[in-house]
């Protein structure tokens, strides 16, 4: 059915997104599921969208007429969908490729943003979204992937996604190694979705957890990220987090796991703290160390504790340089508040260099934090000692009262190691960057384990943009990983290219960040005693980064 276009006199506007990846490049695939959320007006009240008195279009460039676009009730698959100010529509399978101008009709206005219609730009249903992944094993029985029932070597594994558009070979990466989808295509009688269909190979390099990462490739361009668990003789997948086999069968039954979540960071850069940040329009020059750590304890699902382990990935695909991807909305996975576990209104890191305070408004908090500052310098050298030594140090807390009908926990004294912190040693050959040649950077790889992973992110555009919706210090350009112990990683010339070249002489248009984290999971693990009598599984994160600006030939 074709419509007459609306005129567009609103002063909201639109993100569209793939509803499956939630990742918005301003591309879409013909056939396509988007998400297309509305952002209204500044000052103005949160307009309500009566789902039976909405139209979204589309108009191909040339095109006299817009067609319409089939609307989704969020419900069943996509009862997800609870964002008050989101559509789901699949577009008209017949659109030409090239740009076009999606319009949003809603309470006598309408909203409009550019899109470009390509060949296929496919988008993976992430675990929790209401699309399950499938398996079926050599016996034909068909059921859930499960942290209890995983994939193993000859099972036949369905992945759901849209936007797979004319693409007719996908492959799959499994923990990042590829493996030629069996089958793919759209699925009857469920516009918009598509099925693609992969046998697990017999390989050992493909690695065994709990959350292996899964891609699809189609045309050289790559999906989202989800995970399956994989395991090669098909019993229940091992935790990175310690949890045991019951709280696995919790997860796969739709529960909730106690988990603590304890992030330490010790950033070297701007000398802005992270409230001053979000007050800030420009850095400061200099260099200050900010430490920090935060602290919360709350029920997780099977989605957040994904989150929490972090995907599994071959060497061979996980170490290398390679383009920054377009940037995703990202949602940040957390527990229900009402699972949420006292520990009183403190809990305390001190180890030989000094104490941290983490503290809660309230006896009982979902969110323990602390911070310290250092003064500032004009040389990362001559910065003051660090807070956060590397050794060995002590969490602990005096439990809580469980007033407010909350698992309480117990006094608790618990050794951590952190290692150490990441600093270049090469700074002052690192302040110009010749797009021209391979560029070098070291540091001091004393303390860092096997585990250890540097990462080297190229951005462009040093400052900080903050808006209404987005802060941002910087748009990735080249990123590249090489294990913590190497001591030193080389850019290529040709990973370079992507950076704004300086027109003055000595004006930063760029900045490299160095970040030292765990390839995957957590730092450590460790338990806290409830006064129940129970325990609650604990991890610890810890992150060390360095940022600077550089002036880019």
């Amino acid at each position: 059915m074709s419509l007459p276009l609306f005129p567009a006199f609103a002063q909201e506007a639109l993100t569209v997104l793939n509803a499956a990846s939630q990742t918005g490049n301003g591309a879409a695939a013909p056939g396509s599921m988007l998400a297309i959320q509305l952002i209204p007006q500044v000052g103005e009240p949160f307009p309500t969208l009566d789902p039976t008195a909405l139209n979204v279009t589309i108009l191909p460039n040339g095109a006299n007429y817009s067609e319409e676009c089939q609307i989704v009730p969020a419900s069943g698959n996509f009862a997800q969908f609870l964002n008050p100010l989101e559509v789901l529509a699949v577009l008209p399978s017949t659109l030409p490729l090239g740009p076009a101008q999606l319009s949003l009709y809603h309470s006598g206005l309408t909203v409009t943003a550019p899109v470009t219609i390509v060949a296929s730009s496919l988008g993976l249903f992430p675990l929790g979204s209401g699309f399950t992944v499938q398996q079926v094993g050599s016996g034909q029985s068909q059921g859930p992937n499960q942290l209890t029932h995983p994939a193993q070597p000859g099972d036949m594994v369905t992945l759901w996604g849209t936007g797979l558009g004319s693409a007719n070979q996908v492959t799959v990466l499994l923990g990042g190694v590829p493996v030629t989808a069996s089958s793919e295509g759209p699925v009857p009688g469920m516009p918009g979705i598509d099925q693609i269909q992969f046998v697990v190979p017999d390989d050992p390099t493909i690695p065994d957890d709990c959350y292996v990462a899964v891609e699809a490739q189609t045309a050289g361009a790559t999906s989202n990220t989800i995970s399956i668990s994989k395991t090669s003789d098909g019993s229940a997948c091992q935790s990175t987090l310690g949890l045991t086999a019951a709280d696995l069968a919790t997860l796969d039954g739709g529960g909730m796991v106690g988990l603590a979540q304890l992030s330490v960071s010790g950033a070297v850069g701007r000398p802005l703290s992270r409230t001053q940040f979000l007050l800030a329009s420009s850095a400061s020059p200099g260099f200050a160390r900010i430490e920090s750590a935060s602290f919360t304890a709350l029920g997780e699902n099977a989605a957040g504790v994904g989150a929490i382990a972090g995907t599994a990935v071959a060497d061979e695909a996980f170490f290398g340089c390679m383009a920054a991807p377009p940037s995703p909305l990202t949602v940040e996975l957390v527990g229900i508040l009402g699972n949420a576990y006292d520990f009183g209104s403190q809990v305390t890191l001190e180890g030989s260099g000094g104490t941290l305070n983490l503290t809660s408004p309230v006896p009982g908090g979902i969110l323990f934090d602390g911070e310290q500052t250092s003064p500032t310098v004009s040389d990362p050298s001559e910065l003051a000692p660090q807070l956060f030594t590397p050794g060995n140090w002590t969490f602990s807390g005096k439990g809580g009262t469980g007033s407010q009908g909350s698992p309480a926990a117990a006094p608790f004294s618990v050794p951590l190691t952190l290692p150490s912190e990441i600093m270049a040693t090469n700074f002052g050959a690192l302040q110009t960057i010749n797009r021209q040649q391979d560029l070098v950077v070291m540091w001091d790889p004393t303390g860092f384990g096997e585990h250890d992973v540097l990462t080297v992110t190229m951005n462009n555009a040093v400052q900080p943009v903050v808006s209404a919706y987005f802060i941002e210090t910087g748009v990735p350009v080249t990123i590249c990983k090489v294990p913590a112990t190497n001591g030193q990683a080389t850019i290529p010339a040709a990973m370079l290219q992507a950076l704004t070249p300086s027109k003055t002489a000595g004006a930063p248009t760029a900045s490299v960040n160095l970040v030292v984290s765990p390839r995957s999971g957590p730092t450590q693990i460790f338990s806290l005693p409830l006064t129940n009598g129970g325990t609650l599984h604990g991890v610890m994160q810890f992150t060390s980064s360095e940022n600077w600006p550089v002036t880019v030939e």
